[in-house]
């Protein structure tokens, strides 16, 4: 494969992770991270160098743990307790593994209001679910703009 058709598959790889970080079922930063590791791999790390591939790997990490955090966040603003903010977790992990992006924020919004409600009335635990559903979201606007900063780094570094 020719350099130029090498480009033109990262960025197109590149362009569906960025889809990925809003569609389910598609890991859209770990999609980016890959081509580009191969891309560098395979052009002995000349255009995208070890210090990108670090940056970028760092970016990668650091929006996964922020999309959970960010859950978490919401749902102790709207009130949950511990026991939701767990759920709220919980709920994030299974949803993301069975169903990517989409599954973290449903489920993230049921783990809270499952939780809660073993302390609270319904009004409150679905006012803590909420919350979460609102982080997740939040999470997933985090995670598409970590994706433009990879592209941002990754299309100057390859022309």
């Amino acid at each position: 494969m020719s350099l130029a058709a090498a480009k033109i598959v990262l960025i197109i790889m590149c362009l569906i992770g960025l889809i990925g970080t809003i569609l389910p079922s598609i890991p859209g930063l770990l999609v980016i991270w890959v081509a580009s590791l191969i891309f560098a791999y395979f052009t002995d790390f000349t255009l995208i160098d070890t210090q990108a591939m670090i940056l970028l790997t760092v970016l990668a990490v650091a929006a996964q743990l922020a999309g959970y955090l960010i859950s978490l966040v919401g749902a102790k603003l709207a009130g949950a307790t511990r026991r939701g903010v767990f759920g709220a977790l919980a709920g994030a992990v299974i949803g993301l593994v069975i169903a990517g992006p989409i599954g973290m924020i449903l489920g993230s919004f049921i783990g809270a209001v499952l939780l809660e409600l073993t302390q609270k009335d319904l009004t409150d635990a679905l006012r803590a679910g909420v919350g979460a559903l609102f982080g997740s979201m939040g999470g997933i606007v985090l995670e598409f703009i970590i994706g433009l900063i990879m592209l941002f780094i990754i299309i100057p570094a390859i022309y």
